[in-house]
């Protein structure tokens, strides 16, 4: 069974349980109608498929806020689902997941070329355009990518926002998103978006913090003027064992 199979049980194993005590649908992530019926539960994880898999390259968390897209109508995207990053071209990417490859490169795999790019001033979606001098194997393809808000707003196209920033059971919620941290074993767990500064978060990064050793909060990718790789790699807040 390989590293990435193996993560894939383990998740699947908390997030079923989270399912339970959530009373959500697990075949179309619906909640109970008393709790919410506009929303549902947004999707699985992606996990690299090389995550994991190479002793040299660093298991890296990436941490969204909210997915803000219903991808899947009806039901909740699988594991394989997620793994369109691996089909699509790299030019394609928007700014949040062209960001997302370079926090990956820089965190993940900086031996693959991070130095070529860490002093660019160009956006990050503008080098993969280029496809200059871009790794061999896609940084994204060692790291995790989950979200904090597991919800979405049902059939909502993709849009920027808050709304479904939301909590409809904070304490499970967040015990979820740390028993990820804890079966997906990641050396460094990356925080996007300046909301993770807050000190409604403070007791989440510390709980990072003791299960993972090392976190960092950067800036958003898609943040205004603060697109190249430089900039959304560029920690606002980190917190690091100090053995680590």
């Amino acid at each position: 069974m390989g590293a990435p199979r193996i993560y894939r049980v383990r998740v699947s194993a908390i997030y079923w349980r989270f399912f339970r005590d959530m009373g959500i649908n697990p075949q179309t992530g619906d909640l109970p109608a008393h709790v919410s019926s506009d929303r549902k539960f947004a999707t699985y994880p992606y996990i690299g498929p090389r995550y994991g898999t190479d002793p040299a390259m660093k298991r890296v968390l990436v941490v969204g806020l909210e997915v803000g897209h219903d991808f899947s109508a009806g039901g909740i995207p699988s594991f394989d689902d997620r793994l369109d990053l691996e089909s699509k071209p790299v030019a394609v990417f928007n700014p949040h997941i062209a960001g997302t490859y370079f926090t990956a490169l820089k965190y993940a795999c900086p031996q693959h070329g991070w130095d070529r790019f860490k002093d660019s001033n160009k956006a990050c979606q503008a080098i993969l355009r280029a496809g200059k001098g871009l790794p061999e194997r896609r940084p994204l393809s060692y790291i995790a990518l989950t979200n904090f808000y597991k919800w979405v707003t049902k059939d909502a196209e993709m849009t920027a926002g808050s709304r479904d920033r939301v909590n409809f059971s904070r304490d499970l919620e967040t015990q979820l998103f740390l028993d990820e941290v804890r079966v997906l074993e990641p050396h460094v767990v990356v925080f996007q978006g300046s909301g993770y500064d807050a000190s409604s978060f403070r007791s989440v990064r510390d709980s990072v913090e003791r299960v993972a050793g090392e976190y960092h909060v950067l800036n958003h990718p898609s943040a205004r003027n603060k697109r190249r790789p430089k900039d959304v790699t560029l920690p606002r807040l980190s917190g690091s064992r100090s053995f680590r």
